[in-house]
């Protein structure tokens, strides 16, 4: 979750943010263009809040990073994930 508040709060700022790994820059452009920031914060609050019950109840990683990546994916196609 540290990466996408990162990003994100680079973005608004109008910094560039290095990247961590290829393409990210895209991606945060196609979130900004696609989704308010209400969204994108709900998508940062959401992710962290997987995280904590990843970690809390022991459950699947691999599972629980793959809903992650999708739920970033939606907010960047601008669509909700519920």
């Amino acid at each position: 979750s540290w990466w996408l508040a990162r990003m994100v709060a680079a973005g608004e700022r109008g910094l560039a943010a290095s990247e961590v790994s290829p393409g990210e820059k895209q991606l945060v452009a196609r979130m900004r263009s696609a989704a308010p920031a209400a969204a994108r914060a709900e998508t940062w609050t959401a992710i962290n809040q997987l995280a904590a019950r990843t970690d809390g109840l022991n459950l699947d990683k691999k599972r629980s990073l793959m809903t992650m990546a999708m739920r970033i994916e939606a907010t960047a196609q601008g669509r909700a994930l519920i």
